[in-house]
């Protein structure tokens, strides 16, 4: 059986658009996609996070930086993926150790120095890094592929980023192919680093959601149904979790910033599986997490669409 969600690409402008499936070979190549005013800044291979995060982030690519009318919308680490953030979804890791290794999709091949559960902040020796082509590029959007070939734990993975033409609007699609024989398990996200022109993290800010948020109770945010507001200036890293659910219809989040009067929208083309809230002294961060299952050979394909906004 195969699944396949609606992509939400809206407003397609026919473009000249360069087949090439070459491999990448130096680390955090720079792409932009531009219309007008509104610019986005695309690194392939981001391979400094790993230095500062370890080897956890989707490494075919990343968007370090939006702008929109010369205003800045994140923080050096932009909008990374993750799969397997909380070890769902993490190939052989179970039967890994030192000697033998586990697969991380969108990373590669690690070994399991700590026998301990998966901690995403651990540095886990590289035994390989996947490698990543460039299947195609315009001047409105770039698509990447990644694959790890193995008997019981392979996988096939493409995304693609595109800008509307005639909106400031990011579409992010991905394609994941599970080509081993044993049952797979996505857990994937978008830690989606925001920081709206350079402000300080605190009460300006201001997060609405299409659905019901039940975070778990924490001194530096208030919520009311689908609003949450922070309290007070953010100095340390803080994170909440909400074990809210949605259709895909309302899955959708707005971003507000009542100083500078910027605000992004997020959704995204399935169900809710988890909603995290994280913040730092220079980053907001709200997560949306999707989770599935996939049989052996099997492809799913879903989407993640960010409106801007900036005055």
């Amino acid at each position: 059986m195969r699944w396949v969600l609606p992509l939400l690409i809206g407003g397609l402008m026919m473009t000249t658009a360069t087949v090439c499936q070459a491999q990448v070979s130096g680390q955090n190549q720079r792409v932009q996609l531009k219309r007008g005013n509104f610019v986005v800044e695309i690194i392939i291979q981001p391979d400094y996070l790993i230095n500062e995060y370890a080897a956890r982030f989707d490494r075919t690519a990343i968007v370090k930086q939006v702008t929109l009318n010369a205003k800045p919308f994140l923080i050096h680490a932009g909008l990374s993926d993750e799969f397997g953030l909380h070890g769902m979804g993490l190939r052989a890791f179970a039967k890994a150790d030192e000697q033998s290794d586990f697969i991380k999709i969108g990373v590669g091949r690690l070994y399991r120095d700590d026998p301990g559960r998966y901690d995403f902040s651990h540095h886990y020796p590289i035994k390989t890094l996947a490698p990543v082509k460039v299947v195609s590029q315009s001047d409105t959007h770039i698509t990447l592929s990644q694959s790890v070939e193995d008997f019981e734990y392979g996988y096939t993975y493409q995304k693609t980023y595109r800008i509307d033409p005639n909106a400031p609007t990011l579409n992010i699609a991905y394609d994941l192919s599970n080509t081993g024989k044993r049952t797979m398990l996505i857990e994937q996200y978008n830690h989606n680093w925001f920081n709206f022109a350079n402000s300080a993290i605190d009460s300006a800010y201001h997060v609405q959601t299409g659905f019901e948020i039940n975070c778990r109770p924490w001194p530096w945010f208030s919520q009311d149904g689908k609003h949450l507001s922070i309290n007070q200036t953010i100095t340390s890293g803080s994170y909440t979790p909400s074990s809210s659910t949605s259709t895909p219809d309302n899955n959708w989040l707005k971003l507000s910033h009542a100083t500078s009067g910027m605000s992004v929208i997020v959704s995204g083309s399935f169900p809710v599986g988890l909603l995290g809230f994280y913040a730092q002294q220079d980053a907001i961060c709200p997560e949306v997490h999707m989770t599935q299952f996939l049989a052996a050979y099997q492809r799913w394909q879903w989407s993640r669409t960010y409106r801007f906004d900036a005055p």
